[in-house]
């Protein structure tokens, strides 16, 4: 059987641990927070370089049509410079 005074330091010790445990429990939800916090973050600026990556792509594939647009513009009017020439050679 378990004296009086064992009782009470036993409870005691209970106690502490309890209160020992209940922080500890808080502290690791305030470092899991802490730790979705930054993988949000991480998560975050990852997204943003990619949305810059393709924006770079969407001007760089803008750029190379502007270049098609201008040959092919410069390629009519050399067509229409060409049939313009051949129409002037034959005779009426």
């Amino acid at each position: 059987m378990v004296s009086p005074v064992e009782n009470a330091r036993l409870k005691s010790e209970l106690g502490r641990l309890r209160r020992r445990n209940k922080k500890l429990r808080a502290d690791k939800q305030r470092l899991l927070s802490r730790m979705w916090g930054e993988q949000a973050r991480q998560a975050a600026l990852e997204k943003e370089i990619e949305v810059e990556r393709l924006r770079a792509e969407e001007l760089r594939l803008r750029y190379e049509l502007l270049v098609v647009e201008r040959a092919l513009d410069v390629a009519k009017c050399e067509l229409g410079e060409a049939k313009e020439a051949e129409f002037r050679r034959k005779p009426m």
